[in-house]
């Protein structure tokens, strides 16, 4: 009958207990949905940096190959979220202290191998910029797509 409500309906909430019970299951999904989508971040992120990292190494100069071998990918994700970090000479670890000097040369420096030159991380980061967001997005779509 039109207009009429079916009391025995599962989607009828019956009293509160019924509500506070369907209330629970929300958040309950909502925090499986929260933490499923911070590991695909954390993933995704770590996948992007390590393009990035794959894109800077042939730009990279090479004189020792100790700067190319210092290359370094670190993921995490915090209480502010999913981060990574791409880079040359993790600090401390002293095997390639001058990378950040490598890097800000002039472009007029001449360097021992063709093709490479400073600005090696941010040309790379910059070549993949735009792939980063469209891969984070596969990835959140493919999750909530519920593959």
């Amino acid at each position: 009958m039109a207009g009429k409500v079916n009391r025995t309906s599962r989607a009828f909430i019956r009293n509160r207990g019924d509500a506070a019970r369907a209330v629970r299951g929300i958040e309950k999904k909502l925090k499986a949905v929260t933490a499923e989508l911070e590991r695909q971040s954390e993933k995704a992120l770590r996948e992007v940096a390590e393009e990035i990292r794959d894109e800077a190494l042939p730009l990279t100069p090479k004189d020792t190959g100790a700067l190319r071998r210092s290359a370094f990918v670190d993921s995490q994700t915090t209480t502010n979220g999913a981060e990574a970090v791409v880079g040359f000479n993790k600090q401390g670890s002293g095997d390639a202290d001058y990378a950040v000097f490598v890097h800000e040369m002039p472009a007029t420096n001449t360097f021992t191998t063709p093709g490479t030159g400073p600005k090696f991380l941010q040309i790379a980061a910059d070549r993949v910029q735009q792939r980063i967001l469209a891969e984070v997005a596969a990835k959140m779509r493919k999750m909530f797509d519920g593959g």
